[in-house]
């Protein structure tokens, strides 16, 4: 297999010439340098047999997917326009033996009453759901809840008018609905904190977005910046929804227009984005530094071709998935591409449908096990399809930890000089500092790039405190993924 690549690349060089060079098997783009990228993933996925969700023979569109641990729910919109099905608007359906098998098809929200497809999210054993409606003038959010994982449902309730929902998300009882107003009304953010029983307008003049994910009291969020270009921007939403910060364009600034972006937040705040343009998927990862500021590695194209469109990306601890539409005339199938040490290399693709009438992917990642729901037309009929994926688990690579940890220093207590070591998951950046009591700076150990490896397979931090007083210091790591602090003791 082809080794590591270390040189920078333009974009449109990589267009042209890199992929011919490397077919499928590498990340070709704009790469960046404190990032390697090579194929340290074990790429075999090992999937299940495809499982028909839907029982009729109809259009079906817009399938979504939501898992709340072994618990899946999916939706989808059917119509029937031949007068052959008894399923018309919102479907339903849930497992609860993570995939193996699915609930009959239901209908929650029937044609008329629900006027186009809708969102779902769910957090434990509640499921939230919502979708247009029209009272014949004016357009209206709708929304449903179950208390039991989806067993039943309450009734539908009208939570506001002259508006259309986006986007939802759940966590516990905090439920958020992005909308977009209608008749001159601004965009805004629905916050119910009683799992949808109340809710209020926290925000109503916002920025339409794509996608939004919670990740402790934050939102963040991507959407479509319409400056003197149209490109991705990234926003911050913080206070219940009612303070934005943003946008921050991620994407790279030119004459062809960024679009259908989404995100994905892993536990420790960091960010990946995909999005479409000039028929690529882009890929970006950003997460914090060590004084709490957005820092970005640059985008690179994650498809394999021109013919990419309506991307999703789904991660998982260092699990990272995505998913797209890859419509070449009228051959339309889905491609996916996953990495198994967040992002630092990524697989080739694979596909997980049957024929070449396949689109609208929507994956979710639970530890190792990627899930996807997708529509696919089989001999003139179409149906909703789930299909699962176990991705290979995280092995060490040439002694590279599966996580970044800072250990403690040795000896400790110490008289003169003691030892750091830590490990580290990928090459990047790292700052190793000695504060006093007072917070301030007292030594910087390390500033520089480090190999991926574990703390035996390098060399110790020395620090010597020959000069210093007795007392408690503290030593911190630093990298663009990864902070830590330790306490240790110095006696004279």
């Amino acid at each position: 297999m082809l080794g590591c690549i270390y040189k920078l690349i333009s974009r449109n060089f990589a267009r042209h010439i890199l992929v011919k060079i490397l077919f499928s098997y590498l990340v070709w783009g704009v790469l960046f340098p404190s990032i390697y990228y090579c194929q340290t993933n074990s790429c075999d996925i090992i999937w299940s047999d495809p499982v028909k969700l839907s029982i009729d023979s109809i259009p079906l569109t817009s399938p979504q997917l939501s898992i709340s641990g072994d618990t899946i729910h999916v939706i989808w919109f059917g119509i029937d326009i031949f007068g052959t099905s008894s399923h018309n608007g919102i479907q339903y359906c849930h497992s609860f033996d993570g995939g193996i098998s699915f609930s009959e098809q239901i209908t929650i929200a029937p044609l008329g009453v629900a006027s186009e497809p809708g969102f779902i999210s769910s957090s434990g054993e509640f499921v939230y759901i919502t979708f247009s409606g029209s009272d014949g003038t004016t357009s209206q959010i709708l929304f449903l809840g179950s208390s039991d994982a989806g067993d039943t449902w309450e009734d539908t309730e009208i939570i506001l008018t002259n508006s259309q929902p986006k986007i939802i998300a759940a966590h516990d009882s905090i439920v958020y609905i992005h909308f977009a107003g209608q008749q001159g009304a601004g965009n805004g953010i629905l916050r119910s904190e009683d799992y949808g029983v109340i809710w209020e307008t926290t925000n109503p003049q916002m920025p339409l977005l794509s996608d939004l994910k919670i990740s402790q009291d934050t939102i963040h969020a991507v959407g479509i910046y319409d400056g003197e270009r149209t490109e991705v921007g990234y926003y911050q939403i913080t206070e219940g929804g009612a303070f934005s910060i943003g946008p921050e364009v991620i994407s790279s600034e030119d004459l062809v227009a960024s679009l259908y972006p989404k995100i994905a937040i892993n536990d420790n705040r960091t960010f990946y984005i995909v999005w479409n343009d000039t028929g690529n998927v882009i890929f970006r990862r950003g997460g914090y530094d060590e004084n709490g500021d957005l820092i970005w590695d640059n985008q690179f194209v994650i498809s394999n071709d021109r013919y990419a469109v309506f991307p999703d990306i789904a991660v998982s601890g260092t699990y990272i998935s995505t998913a797209w539409d890859n419509q070449d005339g009228e051959k339309r199938t889905i491609l996916t591409r996953h990495s198994t040490d967040g992002s630092t290399s990524f697989c080739p693709t694979e596909t997980p449908t049957m024929s070449m009438r396949a689109g609208e992917p929507s994956i979710e990642l639970l530890r190792n096990r990627l899930h996807i729901v997708w529509s696919e037309e089989i001999n003139e009929k179409g149906d909703v399809y789930y299909r699962q994926g176990v991705l290979p688990e995280t092995r060490k690579v040439e002694n590279n930890p599966i996580t970044y940890a800072l250990k403690q220093n040795y000896p400790n207590p110490f008289t003169a000089g003691t030892r750091i070591k830590f490990d580290l998951w990928t090459r990047e950046h790292v700052v190793i500092r000695v504060y006093n009591l007072l917070g301030q700076l007292v030594a910087t150990l390390l500033d520089d790039f480090q190999e991926a490896g574990d703390s035996n397979s390098r060399l110790p931090i020395t620090f010597d405190g020959s000069n210093l007083p007795s007392g408690v210091y503290f030593y911190s790591i630093t990298t663009p993924y990864f902070t830590s602090t330790k306490k240790m003791i110095l006696i004279r």
